[in-house]
């Protein structure tokens, strides 16, 4: 999305796939894979980790930091293939 002066926006939304409820909205300039371990840590505090976290193959999902997030806290990372967003439908939509 786009601000009305054009300037690019981004929103990291976290959904529940069981209850398909959003669970956290993040809306930033531009979000980093620290941006996104750090929401997540947030969350977790109130609603603890997931086992699974299913996501894009965006290059704040793939590096290193939230590799190394998902690894120290045992979560397991699922990316859909590239050009698939119909393999997570839900937030795509």
């Amino acid at each position: 999305d786009r601000t009305a002066e054009g300037r690019v926006i981004k929103c990291l939304t976290v959904v529940d796939d069981a209850t398909h409820e959003a669970v956290v909205i993040e809306v930033e300039r531009a979000i980093s894979g620290t941006g996104v371990t750090r929401v997540l840590d947030r969350l977790a505090l109130t609603r603890g980790l997931p086992k699974i976290i299913r996501s894009d193959n965006g290059k704040e999902f793939c590096g290193k930091a939230m590799v190394t997030w998902a690894h120290e806290r045992g979560v397991q990372l699922r990316l859909i293939e590239p050009g698939k967003p119909n393999q997570n439908a839900y937030i795509e939509s």
